[in-house]
């Protein structure tokens, strides 16, 4: 075969596509599990936030890798797409994760670094207790002292606390001195908190003296269903019962209080 004289030439049509007649536009099929976009029962969208037009999709949904417009995209024949961060398109979610707890239980500041999928969090913090009195040679018993308090609060990701905050910083107080054994009165334990959003008051150390030289327990609290537990009683001339404890007073002529116990801090994180 050879080129006449004059060679026909097929010019590109932009609209209809190659050659002389229409392009027809795929149409739904729901016998293959294909429908309209205006049928869909869950969004559809491209990762940038563009519109999307005349797309024929699995009613699951769909969406790209790119972040580009769909309105070009031809359908495929799969349950879902996702897109390259991950984070399922359509019907897909973020999957579950089950609360992790963080206890702080040594003298300190320390840094928390807050979960990604993490919704909430429950913030407990307890502060130390109060060191008991000490006896010199003449007078009555030195007092116990007082357990630390409780601090209790749950912050929602987005409302009481940015999502752009990612880290907390947390602190543990100490428990306060015994009292010398000159009849010295007991030191206040430290407080405990996850700075700016919740604090526990550390206990008053003993300044009196009487027939109670028991360290006091802070007991025990439950928040959103869980329980923390505070130190117990401790009779006299007992170191406090951590956390949070006050230190035994003394009964014994020329004998030092004891020591009150160390706070703690606790941190859940859940969906």
């Amino acid at each position: 075969m050879s080129w006449g004289s004059t060679p026909k030439i097929l010019n590109p049509r932009s609209v209809e596509g190659w050659g002389g007649a229409p392009v027809v536009a795929p149409q739904a099929d729901p016998v293959q599990g294909w429908f309209p976009l205006e049928n869909l029962n869950t969004g559809v969208g491209a990762a940038s936030g563009q519109a999307v037009a005349n797309l024929l999709v699995p009613q699951s949904g769909i969406g790209n890798a790119s972040g580009a417009a769909l309105a070009t995209l031809l359908p495929v024949n799969i349950a879902s797409v996702g897109n390259a961060s991950g984070v399922g398109v359509g019907s897909a979610s973020v999957p579950s994760f089950a609360p992790t707890l963080s206890i702080y239980d040594v003298v300190g500041t320390f840094t928390y670094n807050i979960p990604w999928w993490a919704n909430y969090l429950d913030l407990i913090a307890l502060g130390g207790g109060g060191g008991g009195k000490g006896l010199g040679l003449v007078g009555v018993w030195g007092n116990g002292g007082r357990a630390g308090g409780w601090g209790l609060v749950t912050l929602q990701r987005g409302n009481q606390i940015p999502w752009t905050t990612t880290t907390l910083s947390v602190t543990v107080g100490g428990g306060g001195s015994g009292g010398s054994s000159s009849g010295g009165n007991g030191g206040d334990g430290g407080g405990s908190s996850v700075v700016g959003y919740v604090g526990g008051a550390g206990g008053a150390g003993s300044t009196t003296t009487g027939l109670d030289a028991n360290g006091n327990s802070p007991g025990n609290q439950t928040w959103n269903g869980v329980q923390y537990n505070g130190g117990g009683s401790v009779g006299a001339l007992t170191n406090g019962d951590p956390p949070g404890g006050g230190g035994g007073g003394s009964t014994v002529t020329l004998t030092a209080g004891r020591p009150g116990a160390r706070g703690q801090v606790w941190i859940r994180a859940y969906q």
